[in-house]
């Protein structure tokens, strides 16, 4: 099916304009990542910075452990990511190949929860391992106690880490 030029083209220019609109915000982060805090301030409408340095760069990377912390958030996303196929492995085996009372109630309760945003459930969640006495014993304890641990270091003003 072969589309006219004549309708082709305005679509082409909303869709050249989306883009430009959605990566504007991202080439505005990184030349003012560039700028020093003086141009970042004064030339606010620059997008490419007059005189690019890597100060920025150099601050950060001298005032946090941005090694660790790259591996401990890449630590912690295998080790979710890795139970979370395992457990999904093994209830589509279960889903699949076993017959059992209410496998049809569980299975759609399973799949409604698909609809459920994880930011609706992340807070009761936390509250919920927070105020319990007992660690449960799947991935997302583990995802708790790592937001707990990194709000904890967030807010500790000793910490060496942190940045004035």
């Amino acid at each position: 099916m072969k589309i006219k030029r004549s309708v082709a083209i305005p679509w082409h220019i909303i869709f050249i304009i989306t883009i430009i609109i959605l990566l504007y915000p991202i080439v505005f982060a990184l030349g003012s990542s560039f700028k020093t805090l003086e141009d970042a301030y004064n030339n606010v409408l620059n997008i490419v910075p007059l005189n690019p340095t890597f100060e920025n760069y150099i601050t950060f990377f001298n005032s946090l452990p941005a090694f660790k912390i790259t591996m401990n958030t890449f630590i912690i996303a295998s080790v979710a990511t890795i139970f979370k196929l395992i457990t999904s492995f093994l209830a589509a085996y279960a889903f699949v190949f076993l017959q059992f009372k209410g496998k049809n109630i569980l299975y759609f309760m399973l799949i409604s929860t698909i609809f459920i945003p994880f930011t609706v459930t992340m807070i009761p969640n936390y509250i919920g391992y927070r105020f319990s006495q007992q660690r449960l014993g799947c991935y997302f304890a583990a995802a708790c106690q790592c937001a707990w641990y990194l709000s904890n270091e967030a807010v500790d003003e000793n910490n060496p880490h942190l940045v004035n």
